[in-house]
């Protein structure tokens, strides 16, 4: 004969079946003794527990149990770091190639005779001028505060890239950080 396992005595005691369950282990209870000696200790159990008094802790012992169970949470500094620079280096490399593509407009613009491939690529090129003067302009704004030299297509790329790459830490710490902990 097959004995109810632990998981499904606890269930019955607990209530947590549905009736076809509960009636197929019922059934089973009215002639295994085992089983029905468990259920019986596992109630009387239940019950006792209950009937317990709570203790009322200290303070102190609050204190000393939330400051283990907050410092087990806190991560070092570097390990903090380490956990980004994935992120960090996949922004570094999306950045290059937005770059080169920005420094090298002549290779990538060469007209096609297709009219809906033209069509595309004057729309294309319309959005690249926009990006490439508004980049410009925010470029040398940045470089004039920065510095009072001349700048050259490398400074402007550099500029550029350590600008975004700060605004996507700062947006991914005190944005993206934010909102995956709140889902949590």
């Amino acid at each position: 004969m097959d004995h109810l396992s632990q998981q499904q005595i606890v269930a019955l005691v607990d209530d947590r079946l549905d009736d076809a369950e509960e009636h197929l282990h019922n059934a089973h209870l009215a002639v295994c003794t085992r089983c029905r000696n468990e259920v019986t200790l596992q109630r009387s159990l239940g019950r006792i527990v209950h009937e317990l008094p709570l203790e009322k802790t200290s303070q102190r012992f609050i204190e000393r149990t939330m400051k283990r169970v907050l410092h087990a949470g806190k991560q070092s500094f570097s390990y903090k770091v380490l956990q980004h620079v994935s992120s960090v280096a996949a922004m570094a490399a999306v950045l290059v190639v937005l770059g080169y593509i920005l420094s090298s407009p002549s290779e990538l613009f060469v007209e096609t005779d297709n009219s809906a491939t033209s069509e595309m690529f004057t729309a294309w090129k319309t959005f690249y001028t926009n990006v490439q003067s508004a980049l410009s302009q925010g470029t040398a704004q940045v470089s004039k505060a920065v510095t009072s030299q001349t700048t050259t297509p490398a400074s402007k790329i550099i500029t550029t890239t350590l600008l975004v790459l700060v605004g996507l830490a700062a947006l991914d710490r005190f944005v993206l950080q934010k909102m995956v902990r709140t889902k949590m």
